[in-house]
């Protein structure tokens, strides 16, 4: 997997000096995150939060241009289990590396890797008027290496996108009932071309 991941980082960069059409911009997103296991033996609801950052994007060859991002995106999930419910909130600087292929007109077809870091993790407990609070970083994974897939449509300066992220790797130390539990987001974007 990290051969794959490296392969994908020196072709980016490889491709990115190729042809000299640069332009970037700002981005806000939506995430409609949650997680999810194989077996799906917990019930999960989805988190709305949002994600904010920028991008750059490289023309490459004829329709295809490679645009990396930075965004900071705020994630995560509901879990219910008996009368408890656990609310669980993480930070991630995500780095998508998104190759776009321009369909007809403004529209265009996403795909690309994505690594993200953790830089914040905590837990809500709530059951029979109980709350808790706690720092959970140090039992989470820090590193999240996934999918992501999407269209996008550009007007002017405006570009518009919906994708649907699919988390690769296990997300805790040690799963739940003996699962591995991977991100998973839908998100909506707009971003702003500056430059």
């Amino acid at each position: 997997m990290k051969k794959i991941v490296l392969t994908l980082f020196v072709a980016a960069a490889f491709f990115s000096a190729v042809k000299a059409q640069v332009s970037g911009g700002v981005k806000g997103a939506l995430n409609f995150a949650t997680t999810v296991s194989p077996e799906n033996n917990f019930d999960t609801d989805t988190k709305i939060a949002p994600a904010a950052g920028g991008f750059i994007e490289f023309g490459l060859i004829d329709k295809l241009s490679f645009q990396p991002e930075l965004l900071l995106s705020f994630q995560g999930s509901r879990t219910k289990s008996g009368g408890t419910t656990y609310k669980e909130n993480f930070t991630y600087i995500n780095i998508p590396l998104i190759f776009k292929y321009q369909l007809v007109g403004g529209l265009h077809a996403e795909l690309g890797p994505q690594l993200g870091f953790l830089i914040a993790a905590h837990q809500k407990e709530k059951r029979d008027g109980y709350e808790e609070k706690r720092d959970v970083k140090d039992n989470r994974e820090g590193t999240d290496l996934g999918l992501n897939i999407g269209l996008g449509y550009e007007v002017q300066n405006l570009i518009f996108d919906l994708r649907y992220y699919w988390g690769w790797s296990e997300i805790y130390e040690i799963g739940i009932n003996n699962e591995p539990v991977r991100n998973s987001l839908w998100q909506i974007g707009v971003g702003y071309r500056l430059f």
